[in-house]
């Protein structure tokens, strides 16, 4: 090969370099410090709710990123006080209120039979009230009381609950092919993929892993080319999240050859809905980020990033 040809062959590999430097995201993407750093720059002080709450709190905490000084200890007492003006009742119809505070607080290291004085896992023993808001009920429920390994408390009301009896009421809900739905009609990958991480710790009965893999066979089928998933016509950041989280639980790979269309996977999908001032948007095309759909791409990071670095699963807190 002569100079001539060995400088064109130099320049052509520092333009493809070059290329691979600048296009687009980087092949990695954002960091779980990174999308922590902006939600906290957004949360000063976190709050008893769902969005700039719970979800926030538990996705800071199981990501094990630094904080500032006494902000889980600003939620906790925040949350007494609500605790106890409420009377320990979050909700008098949906019980998923109470295990989204039980999942935050086990997060923190605290104990969720004792907040303020109440018990807030004794409501989920109550089999009819947990799943009188349906699916959601019986999959929060499994997954708070699961986090922290807690027994289902005895209760003096209504039918007891066992933890057999919420994953036989998720299996009766199962759409014709697999999958599951929130509010009925088709199968939807958000609720599909919610169910899979609550069922994920039920995988020894043969029932349970034969609707898993309907389940996951049901979201292979609805991925799209480009990785990620349309329902209603939309796409949006938190089912990708959920999908995420779900394969981390139940141990799945994101190369996975089952998700991986046209050579992208869901994580590739839900980098492209990262925005430049660090969030993430609900939907592509927005023009600012989401708090919610933040939250839930946090925690879906921080799932992948503990099953990388050897540690326990997202919901296995107490393991």
């Amino acid at each position: 090969m002569n100079m001539k040809k060995v400088l064109s062959f130099l320049l052509a590999i520092m333009m493809l370099l070059s290329l691979c430097a600048c296009g687009g995201k980087e092949a990695e993407g954002p960091s779980v410090s990174s999308v922590s750093d902006y939600l906290l720059s957004i949360n000063e002080t976190p709050v008893t709710g769902s969005v700039g709450g719970e979800w926030l709190v538990f996705g800071l905490a199981r990501a094990e990123v630094e904080v500032p000084d006494g902000y889980f200890d600003s939620y906790y007492a925040g949350l007494e006080e609500y605790v106890t003006s409420c009377g320990g009742v979050l909700s008098d119809r949906k019980y998923s209120e109470f295990s989204r505070v039980i999942i935050a607080v086990t997060a923190i290291g605290k104990d969720a039979r004792n907040v303020a004085g109440y018990d807030l896992t004794l409501p989920l023993a109550h089999y009819e009230r947990t799943i009188f808001q349906g699916i959601n009920g019986a999959v929060y429920a499994l997954l708070s009381l699961d986090c922290g390994g807690y027994e289902i408390p005895v209760t003096a009301e209504g039918t007891q609950a066992t933890r057999d009896m919420y994953v036989d009421y998720i299996l009766s809900l199962e759409c014709p092919g697999g999958g599951w739905t929130f509010a009925g009609g088709a199968a939807e990958v958000d609720m599909t993929a919610m169910v899979l991480q609550a069922l994920a710790k039920y995988t020894h009965r043969e029932d349970v892993k034969a609707a898993v893999d309907r389940g996951l066979a049901f979201i292979s089928g609805a991925q799209l080319t480009h990785g990620g998933f349309a329902e209603n016509d939309m796409e949006s950041c938190e089912t990708l999240a959920q999908v995420i989280v779900a394969f981390a639980e139940l141990g799945i790979p994101l190369d996975d050859a089952r998700f991986v269309k046209d050579g992208h996977t869901v994580l590739d999908r839900m980098f492209e809905f990262y925005m430049a001032d660090g969030g993430f948007c609900h939907n592509i095309g927005e023009e600012e980020s989401n708090p919610m759909a933040t939250e839930q791409a946090l925690y879906a990071m921080t799932a992948l990033w503990r099953n990388e670095n050897g540690k326990t699963t997202l919901y296995s807190v107490a393991e």
